[in-house]
């Protein structure tokens, strides 16, 4: 009786997978496909934040908040993610052009900004903050609000190149 039991079973999980088989070209159909998700729209609008392909950011240091002594440690930072941009296939070139008086918030701008962002909550030395024109999560403009700690240059050498490496995730 047992054996009998065992026989049907598999008999019936063999059916099963035929069914299955047979059935799964229509399951996958054209006609039962659901469209793509669109953040914002047709799916939840979050996931990383990203220059879109192809972009040229320049990358400016506000002032009084940074001096001609950061210049150096911030270009290495800037000229170090390019190269490895350019390597990796991103295609995302980073141009550093210096200091400003305003913070820039034109397509393809990035300025580096002070404020304290560090806190027992909140425990980094930077914060990109990036904005879209279309809300969408391809990056129109973006600010790096560095700590007001960060004074040391190989410390913002590594914060700024930290900063950067989340613009092209």
């Amino acid at each position: 009786m047992k054996a009998k039991r065992t026989a049907f079973s598999c008999l019936l999980a063999c059916l099963l997978a035929v069914t299955i088989l047979i059935n799964a070209p229509r399951a996958l159909s054209s006609e039962t496909m659901p469209a793509p998700c669109v953040a914002g729209r047709t799916a939840a609008p979050f996931g990383f934040w990203t220059w879109p392909s192809n972009s040229h950011v320049n990358v400016y240091l506000r002032q009084p908040d940074f001096s001609e002594a950061d210049l150096s440690a911030v270009k290495v930072a800037v000229e170090n993610w390019d190269v490895a941009a350019l390597e990796s296939g991103s295609r995302v070139r980073f141009i550093f052009r210096g200091l400003t008086r305003e913070t820039r918030v034109v397509a393809g701008d990035m300025t580096l900004i002070r404020g304290d962002v560090f806190s027992k909550q909140v425990r980094h030395l930077a914060l990109l903050e990036a904005h879209s024109l279309r809300d969408d999560q391809l990056i129109d403009y973006a600010l790096v609000i560095v700590d007001t700690s960060v004074n040391r240059p190989a410390v913002l050498t590594n914060v700024i190149a930290h900063e950067l490496g989340h613009s092209l995730e």
